[in-house]
């Protein structure tokens, strides 16, 4: 479930065939039931976000997927968040008038595709200390414009520049080597047709 495809199974397994009520969650068509109404979908993904912070490499998605996710859950764009149970949308045709926001996504790849991607099969272990927890400004403040855009303050993703910079360096040294060990041997062999010449009687 890091890849792409893999988050989109999740969704629409655990969120929309299994009945999270979107149109009721999220006052769809101007419902006032405030009993009703809950952002839990956001709060679900405020918890991956979290993940993604403490393990930047191993998720194929990055923040843009998980804000579009939470925002198109809102305004109703796409048919995969409409109503609030499956029935009600094939009753409704839903998936023969509307576009699915996963047809969106993934013609769109390059802009919900995390760069520092490494695929890794194992598991991951989050911390759940409060201390390891960050305020995810993207989402909260989004509607701030007094405030200075959210700076990404994520000491891992430094650790991930760092590492890339390092492995370059690294490939550097290695092909420097590698030449030095090729004149070395031509050297070698120079030496060895010299020293054989001058042993041969003229």
């Amino acid at each position: 479930y890091r890849t792409i495809k893999g988050f989109a199974v999740l969704v629409e397994k655990e969120w929309c065939s299994m009945g999270h009520k979107f149109s009721l969650r999220y006052a769809h068509g101007g419902s006032s039931d405030k009993q009703e109404a809950a952002p839990v979908l956001a709060q679900w993904a405020d918890g991956i976000w979290q993940m993604t912070r403490q393990f930047p490499t191993a998720f194929e998605y990055n923040e843009a997927l998980l804000l579009e996710l939470i925002e198109m859950a809102y305004v109703c764009k796409f048919g995969s968040f409409l109503f609030n149970c499956e029935s009600e949308r094939r009753r409704a045709g839903v998936h023969k008038r509307t576009v699915s926001f996963w047809s969106h996504v993934l013609t769109n790849l390059d802009k919900y595709t995390n760069g520092h991607y490494v695929k890794y099969p194992g598991l991951i272990f989050p911390e759940t200390n409060v201390r390891r927890l960050w305020l995810w400004e993207a989402l909260f403040f989004r509607d701030c414009t007094s405030l200075p855009p959210p700076q990404d303050r994520c000491p891992a993703l430094g650790h991930v520049k760092e590492a890339g910079e390092c492995k370059s360096r690294v490939a550097e040294l290695e092909a420097q080597v590698r030449e030095l060990k090729q004149r070395n041997a031509e050297l070698v062999k120079r030496c060895g047709e010299e020293g054989g010449g001058a042993d041969r009687p003229s």
